[in-house]
């Protein structure tokens, strides 16, 4: 670069970072170049953006960069999975849960099928006998062949086998009843020694024909709070079994105990008792029923309806018995 004596400067633009030896020479006043040469040495620093730390410096972030996005996709991924596997277990526990619920109907309706197969042929057996023996009873009854002391026993015998099947068609219908959703219970207020009186009064015919003493025990007036119909069907079934399966001489005592919150209402017979291998069944449908002392027939629905209707009113009833010594239920009812 010439510059006059006018314009001494010279002017480098673009020029790389590095070490430079900047060469002046002068000119005499004629023109002529002289040999004197003057060096200056610069050392051009580079801009902070163009320094190895600042390329150093955007390396790593661009690394950073590129792992946070790395990390943040691994991230997202594994909460994606992890809400797939908790989706897929809680699906699973649903549906094994479902299983377990069908299994569990499915149980139920092959033991309410078994049940109710049960429950037909317990119907079948207690009213086939009766009404066969009503078909053959009237087939005899004819002035001409019986003696009216005949006929006086095959009355007795009609009114048996009519009462049996009236007693069989009650716990069927009660039963059938107890069965239907929605059924509602009405409690009322009952005091206890009406109770008692009114099965006295409506046993006391059948205990009589047996030379049975019925009994019963109360020791302080109190009222229970009670499903009327469902209290009466538990005691004509408890009451009719004492006397049915207890002996000619024999006693059935009605016992009323009471606490602060229940009567316990026992019901004692001194008949043939029952064996011990039947008793954890009994309030089952499970086989068909027994014959009483007088050959009375049982009534096969009875102590199923019984323990139902105890559990509808807030009770609970329970049973024991020795062979050959007699049979004691008893069975709580809350008080009013």
């Amino acid at each position: 670069i010439e510059a006059d004596y006018l314009d001494r400067k010279a002017v480098y633009t673009n020029v790389p970072p590095g070490s430079y030896q900047f060469q002046v020479r002068s000119t005499a006043i004629d023109g002529r170049w002289l040999d004197n040469i003057t060096t200056v040495e610069l050392n051009i620093i580079p801009p902070w953006w163009n320094t190895w730390w600042a390329r150093l410096l955007l390396y790593l972030i661009i690394i950073g960069f590129v792992l946070g996005i790395f990390q943040a996709r691994v991230s997202f991924i594994k909460k994606q999975n992890n809400r797939l596997e908790r989706l897929v277990k809680e699906r699973a526990a649903q549906i094994l849960e479902q299983k377990q619920a069908l299994e569990e109907q499915a149980e139920h309706l092959i033991e309410i099928n078994d049940q109710n197969n049960i429950l037909f042929s317990i119907i079948a057996h207690d009213l086939k006998t009766p009404v066969n023996t009503l078909i053959s009873l009237v087939d005899l009854i004819d002035p001409k062949l019986l003696t009216a002391e005949n006929l006086v026993t095959v009355k007795q015998d009609l009114n048996g086998k009519l009462d049996s099947i009236n007693s069989s068609m009650n716990n069927l219908l009660n039963w059938a009843k107890s069965q239907l959703e929605g059924e509602v219970l009405n409690k009322v207020k009952l005091p206890m020694d009406s109770v008692l009186e009114d099965k006295i009064k409506l046993f006391s015919p059948y205990a009589a024909s047996k030379d049975i003493q019925l009994e019963t025990k109360l020791s302080n007036p109190i009222s229970i709070y009670v499903d009327e119909n469902q209290l009466r069907t538990v005691m004509r079934n408890l009451i009719s079994n004492a006397i049915k399966f207890t002996g000619k001489g024999g006693t059935v005592l009605i016992d009323v105990e009471h606490d602060q919150d229940f009567a316990t209402i026992s019901i004692q017979d001194s008949g043939i008792g029952i064996p011990q291998e039947k008793i954890d069944s009994i309030f089952e449908v499970k086989t068909p029923t027994s014959t009483g002392t007088y050959g009375e027939r049982g009534v096969g629905l009875g102590l199923l309806v019984v323990k139902e209707f105890i559990e509808k009113i807030g009770g609970e009833i329970r049973v024991t018995s020795e062979e050959g010594e007699g049979t004691n239920f008893y069975f709580t009812v809350p008080i009013a």
